[in-house]
């Protein structure tokens, strides 16, 4: 889906994103390849009550991350889980991209 680990070219990097409630991966209404949306919010994602928004801060080896659940409407901060090991190593991987330039994780 992506590759094992990217060589970062830059020293600090943030990324946030959103999986279904099993933690994999949802399927994007659009993706923005052109214009100002570009390089800032990838992809239009629906979500629904139990997705997941995982958001990953970076500076150098230094990750923090956090993980919030929809809930009736309102993010709740959850802790980690195991069901989103994949999407926390997507959102790890995607604070890497120079610019943040492309849609990550998303079902195509």
């Amino acid at each position: 889906m992506f590759p094992l680990t990217k060589m970062s070219l830059t020293n600090k990097g943030k990324a946030v994103v959103v999986a279904d409630v099993n933690g994999f991966p949802k399927h994007a209404e659009e993706v923005y390849t052109k214009g100002h949306l570009s390089n800032g919010r990838h992809a239009k994602i629906k979500m629904t009550t139990g997705d997941y928004l995982v958001v990953v801060k970076r500076r150098g080896d230094d990750i923090t991350s956090n993980y919030y659940q929809l809930n009736d409407e309102l993010l709740v901060k959850v802790p980690y889980a195991e069901l989103l090991e994949l999407s926390h190593y997507a959102a790890v991987e995607k604070s890497k991209i120079y610019h943040c330039r492309e849609a990550v994780f998303i079902k195509t």
